[in-house]
């Protein structure tokens, strides 16, 4: 268990200082980068391995900011800050969503989508130029 800990804190960190570079010089691909070896640092733990909620919530934030829900075209939709059940995902129609630790459930409660399939809906262009997000997934991420 020490060991996943001290893995997911390495990778935070890593997340972190890549974000800092790459939005310094306004790299989207090199954000996107961090964020989906971030993801993928998640979805390489084992059952019963959970991520700390602060480190989920960096993934919502980013979500909520940038991607809306597909629903929310035929009506009010967000990004839910609960879960209450479980689905696949909308995107890649083969994840399955059973918790907040692999993804996101929308308001509507009718659809889910993964980490990963959020991430590729991201517009990074926005986010590498977004310095109060920076700021916000920092004081996040920062271990005090």
């Amino acid at each position: 268990f020490n060991q996943v800990r001290n893995d997911m804190q390495e990778s935070k960190q890593e997340l972190l200082t890549a974000m800092r570079a790459a939005h310094a010089v306004a790299d989207a691909e090199a954000t996107k980068s961090a964020v989906l070896a971030f993801v993928i640092k998640l979805r390489g733990l084992q059952p019963g391995q959970k991520a700390e909620d602060k480190d989920l919530d960096v993934l919502q934030d980013i979500g909520k900011k940038f991607v809306a829900p597909l629903c929310s075209k035929s009506g009010p939709a967000h990004w839910a800050n609960d879960f209450t059940a479980a689905g696949t995902c909308q995107e890649c129609e083969a994840y399955h969503v059973a918790e907040r630790q692999h993804g996101l459930q929308c308001s509507n409660r009718g659809h889910w989508v993964c980490w990963q399939c959020l991430i590729k809906r991201v517009d990074w262009d926005k986010v590498v130029k977004d310095q109060g997000l920076l700021d916000h997934i920092n004081a996040r991420l920062v271990t005090k």
